[in-house]
């Protein structure tokens, strides 16, 4: 509910729980993980898939919701209204 309010909260909390570099390279792990022959557990890996699918899920809504209030692009410019 909090989220839901003040969405910018979730980016917040996103990077409190992993720094971009970890991000990225867990990221990239999965991606490999994903495209590859073996899968994480036979490759020994300790991946968290579901909080980083629930992190990733919640930036998403959070960024939408975000895009869906604000009236101005990030260079001051009036978004485009349907009336």
């Amino acid at each position: 509910m909090k989220e839901y309010r003040d969405p910018y909260v979730v980016f917040k909390r996103f990077f409190k729980f992993k720094e971009l570099p970890k991000w990225k390279s867990e990221l990239q792990d999965i991606l490999s993980y994903a495209l590859g022959k073996d899968n994480l557990f036979e490759a020994g890996s300790n991946i968290d898939c579901l909080s980083i699918y629930l992190h990733l899920t919640k930036l998403i809504e959070a960024a939408h919701l975000i895009d869906v209030r604000e009236i101005y692009h990030i260079g001051g410019m009036m978004k485009h209204r349907i009336k």
